[in-house]
């Protein structure tokens, strides 16, 4: 009984070295490479740029957020122009046309989902604004998340609800219009 422990320690000891010697393992992210201190490999991580993440305050329109019941955007910005309806993705529209704005909301929780502009005066928090380029919204923003086959769209998401994103479209390179809001992305 006593050769078979000790084998057994043995057999462990034995292990135990030679995966010590060696701290390399390939998880899939990222390149197995030397390492100066020990010749032995080590999974280093592949540099990327990180995602062009927006905090959760440029989601907001002249301080309305999304989240905020109807009834408190309606007491920042007044009463609407006009009402609509987005056929689909069942989206009620508050329409200030004074503002170039179109505020979305769900009718069951009386919660604002969104908001596109179409205004000139309005600026993100980035200097962004109508007429802006391409280049001035990459410069501020990065590169985006994601974007529509063409490139006339790009979509900047918030880091803590991937659902939520900041979109400039684009028409002959320039921004026509701002939004912010949720998935699916309504302008």
């Amino acid at each position: 009984m006593r050769p078979r422990l000790i084998r057994a320690v043995w057999i462990i000891a034995a292990m135990l070295a030679l995966t010590s010697c060696s701290t390399a393992r390939h998880t899939g992210e990222g390149e197995v490479k030397p390492n100066p201190s020990n010749g032995n490999s080590v999974t280093q991580p592949v540099e990327q740029d990180p995602p062009a993440a927006i905090s959760i305050k440029e989601l907001a329109f002249n301080g309305v957020s999304i989240g905020i019941p109807v009834t408190e955007a309606k007491k920042v910005l007044g009463e609407p122009t006009g009402k609509d309806y987005v056929q689909g993705i069942g989206a009620d529209v508050l329409v200030y046309e004074s503002l170039g704005l179109r505020v979305f909301f769900d009718r069951n929780t009386e919660l604002v989902t969104g908001w596109s502009t179409d205004s000139p005066s309005f600026k993100t928090s980035r200097g962004v604004g109508i007429g802006s380029t391409k280049a001035d919204v990459l410069k501020a923003y990065g590169e985006p998340r994601s974007h529509d086959a063409e490139g006339e769209q790009l979509f900047y998401r918030q880091p803590t609800d991937m659902d939520l994103r900041l979109g400039f479209e684009f028409f002959e390179g320039k921004v026509r219009r701002i939004g912010a809001g949720g998935s699916p992305f309504v302008w």
